[in-house]
């Protein structure tokens, strides 16, 4: 018989990181039950992911989560993708402006490949104002409390995309999140009409964001450009000015997959 050259241990490894796509943290007991090994086994896997940047300790409850390694790997993936390539190349080279013209942090995200209840930054920039949004690349932001998230999914050329959302449990993250059925189909429906998605302290108390679609060559959209602001300068802002600069940004960003 052929020896089968996959590497146990290895496999191993990589079974319990693939874990942490759906979970946000574990434990070692929890990744033992789920993966199906022994305790001592998984605690020397785990640790040999820790040492490597894969996986990291909260010391606040002890538990494991993706470490900043997965998302440097994941950039890498992005970056070597021809079209988010050539869209990250081009938004980089335009956020210095966005942000100076709109005085907001300003994001490029996609909806997750593997989630479609979540959208990634995939690139961002922080405004150089005192008091600012910090921008956090690589996180994961549920669709419904994200001005990114509606926009993708009110402009998405997938019929059966909306369906497949609502068919999932949302959360709330304040009281102002939409977890309403009928109330997203709404909100979905507003985003299509005037073109542009709004998150008003849906994510975060105090965090209010304007979202655009990106399209690409044929006229398809798999990314949003956004701005984030505290919510309590709302009024310093106009909501229809600030859409019109995102607008014409997002027209520069043309791409071609």
């Amino acid at each position: 018989m052929k020896k089968s050259p996959i590497i146990q241990s290895v496999d191993r490894a990589l079974n319990i990181y693939k874990l942490f796509i759906d979970n946000e943290q574990l434990s070692i007991t929890e990744i033992s039950k789920k993966i199906g090994l022994c305790k001592s086994v998984c605690f020397k896997l785990v640790i040999t992911l820790e040492k490597n940047g894969f996986l990291k300790q909260d010391l606040n409850n002890k538990k494991y989560e993706v470490g900043q390694i997965a998302f440097d790997i994941g950039s890498q993936y992005l970056i070597n993708n021809t079209g988010f390539k050539q869209l990250l190349l081009k938004v980089y080279s335009l956020f210095d402006k966005l942000v100076q013209e709109t005085g907001c942090t300003s994001q490029l995200a996609i909806l997750e490949s593997s989630h479609d209840v979540f959208v990634r930054i995939i690139a961002s920039s922080e405004s150089s104002s005192i008091v600012k949004i910090s921008a956090t690349l690589g996180e994961k932001i549920p669709v419904n409390v994200s001005s990114a998230g509606k926009c993708l999914i009110a402009f998405s050329e997938d019929p059966k995309l909306l369906e497949k959302v609502i068919s999932n449990e949302f959360v709330a993250l304040t009281p102002y999140s939409i977890i309403g059925e009928k109330e997203f189909i709404q909100e979905i429906s507003q985003v299509k009409i005037q073109g542009y998605a709004v998150s008003d302290n849906e994510w975060h108390i105090g965090v209010f964001s304007l979202a655009v679609p990106v399209f690409n060559v044929f006229n398809k959209c798999k990314a949003a450009l956004l701005i984030s602001h505290p919510s309590n300068n709302i009024e310093k802002i106009k909501v229809s000015d600030s859409v019109a600069i995102l607008k014409k940004y997002a027209d520069l960003l043309l791409y071609q997959v």
